[in-house]
Order: structure tokens, then sequence, then C-alpha cells
């Protein structure tokens, strides 16, 4: 995740309310991937549901992944095991009445997929987490007659000639030969793109994966599924 959530506001909030944990909310268009979180009058969390049917949650307001807890929720949590603090401990703690929630509309993203992670990238090169890094890796080579827009090309890669690239990704050490057009993927470290191929759609090429020249690609997973071990 990433967030701009201001952490010690969270914190004052957690020591004014007494509260024994207090959890950071934002709000999403569809709260049916996470745990919807509703909270009563004074802001004391009513219950965790998790992952409801879309179209069911009562709230729009899910829990965002920081939490400030006192020792004693902790201290609480037995010993020796795995345990889920959403689905055990939090829960319990609810029925004593001793959970707070603050509502916040800071950045927050879950980057944990394909788009959203490239959503990040977006995000950054835009400006929107604060001071907009350099879109292109000074150690980066782009030839001349490239065009690289609304993207971030990272250490040591090599953009060929006329390789056009749009709001995508290319990590360090990749290499897109002569011809090459990438739009709205993801480009592996130290990947290999064959001349004149055509990748697109939110297109994920792994680590070191060499593909062929003339490769068109729309949506895809490189290597795909046939070629994963077992």
């Amino acid at each position: 995740m990433l967030t701009g959530l201001d952490v010690a506001g969270l914190w004052e909030h957690h020591g004014r309310r007494g509260a024994a944990a207090t959890i950071a909310l934002t709000p999403v268009d569809d709260p049916s991937r996470y745990g919807v979180v509703p909270l009563d009058a004074d802001g004391r969390v009513e219950a965790f549901i998790e992952k409801p049917d879309p179209g069911t949650a009562p709230s729009n307001w899910i829990n965002a992944g920081t939490y400030v807890l006192e020792p004693s929720v902790l201290e609480a949590i037995e010993p020796g095991r795995r345990v889920s603090i959403e689905r055990e401990v939090f829960p319990a703690l609810v029925e004593q009445g001793a959970v707070y929630g603050l509502q916040s509309d800071a950045y927050w993203i879950d980057a944990g997929t394909p788009q959203a992670y490239l959503q990040v990238q977006l995000d950054l090169l835009a400006g929107r987490l604060g001071a907009a890094p350099a879109p292109v890796d000074e150690t980066a080579t782009v030839h001349e007659s490239a065009t690289v827009t609304g993207s971030f090309i990272g250490e040591g890669a090599s953009i060929g000639a006329d390789v056009v690239v749009t709001d995508s990704v290319v990590m360090a050490g990749a290499t897109l030969e002569s011809g090459v057009r990438v739009d709205r993927s993801l480009l592996g470290p130290r990947c290999v793109i064959g001349a004149a191929s055509a990748l697109s759609e939110l297109t994920v090429v792994g680590d070191g994966e060499s593909v062929p020249s003339g490769t068109v690609v729309a949506g895809g997973r490189l290597p795909g599924p046939d070629t994963w071990p077992s």
C-alpha cells in the first residue's frame, strides 16, 4: 500500500478517544474487495464486514491497513500460532467497544495488482504524492528518435530507435529494440523486447524475459502460465 495518511494525526485521535485500537479508514468506489468498517456517531467501530457482496456494503469506508494499538492488545494475542488481526483480534475488541476509526481522504492505494501498481507509478509521475521524480533515470539510454510519454524508464534501461512508450513502466536494465510500441504495460528488470513488438492493455513482462521480435500482445503475461514451473 502507498498512502499519504497523517500518521501523527491517527496517533493523536487514538489518544483522545482512549481507544485500545484505532484504525485508519479510506473511501473506495468498490468496497467489495476489502474489509468494510462502519462507525457509530462517536467514531467507534460497530463491525468488520470482510469483502461484502457487491451492492451490500453499509459503507464505502474500508480498513486502510494502518493501526495504532495499545500494548495490551498485543499482549492478549495468543503466542505460538498465526493470528489474523482483522478476523480475530479486532472483532473481539469491537465487542468490548474498544476500537475506533479515523476516516481520511488522503491518497491511498492498494498496489497489490498490476493495474494498481501501474497507477501508483503514473500518480507519482503526475506529482499526486508530492514532487514528481525524474521520469527517465539518468543512466538510461533513450534514442533520439524514441518517444516516451507519461512513463518511467529505470536505471540502465535501453530504449531503441523509433520506440514509443506511453503510460508504462520500464524497469532497470530492460532493453527495447527498434520500433517497439508499449502502452499501459509493465516491463520487468533486464527483459528484452524484440524489434517491432507491440505490448498494450496492461501486458506484464517478467524479470529477464526475452520477447521475440514482432510479438503483439494485449493484456498478456509473459511468460505465460504454460511456461511456469509446476
